[in-house]
């Protein structure tokens, strides 16, 4: 099992740089029909919101250091709403706080932006509803079939304290 320091784990903003490894993340952790595709991460990139990279220090076999896109989030703003749109975290990196890290920084960011609220869904039965839970995030109403038939999604939302609110321009 990988043990974290905080001094090994870097979250900053992607690039396009860093789309390969993005697409590489998402291979190992969704099955093909729920992956994003190439140009939708590369337009993900490319509009005004926000994905997160947290990328953690590794040593290779030749004793290299090398940094690894271990975690991925991806959020958006509309008027006073944001909303999650994508995370995921290697396996390997599971359970370690990277998506909870990168959520934290999200919400941040959103009410830094001017959001007082935060939604995302995620599908019935997917055991991140924990983490979202544990962030704060309740349900607000679940959208039958969204995923396919059969395969529904609870909405969540979570009230974000705006924090641009009473500035002056």
């Amino acid at each position: 099992m990988n043990v974290l320091r905080p001094e090994d784990v870097t979250v900053r903003a992607a690039t396009l740089d860093d789309l390969g490894a993005i697409n590489a993340l998402e291979t190992e952790c969704f099955d093909e029909d729920e992956r994003w595709d190439d140009d939708a991460w590369n337009v993900e990139l490319q509009m005004s919101g926000l994905v997160l990279v947290a990328c953690v220090k590794q040593q290779g076999p030749d004793c290299a250091l090398f940094e690894e896109v271990a975690s991925v989030a991806s959020f958006r703003i509309a008027a006073d709403s944001s909303e999650l749109f994508n995370i995921m975290t290697a396996p390997q990196w599971r359970g370690m706080g990277l998506a909870t890290l990168l959520l934290a920084r999200g919400l941040q960011w959103a009410s830094d932006q001017g959001a007082t609220e935060m939604f995302l869904e995620v599908r019935l039965g997917n055991e991140a509803r924990a983490l979202y839970a544990d962030a704060g995030f309740v349900p607000a109403y679940e959208r039958s079939n969204y995923y396919g038939p059969g395969s529904h999604a609870l909405v969540m939302r979570r009230e974000l304290m705006s924090h641009t609110a009473g500035r002056q321009p």
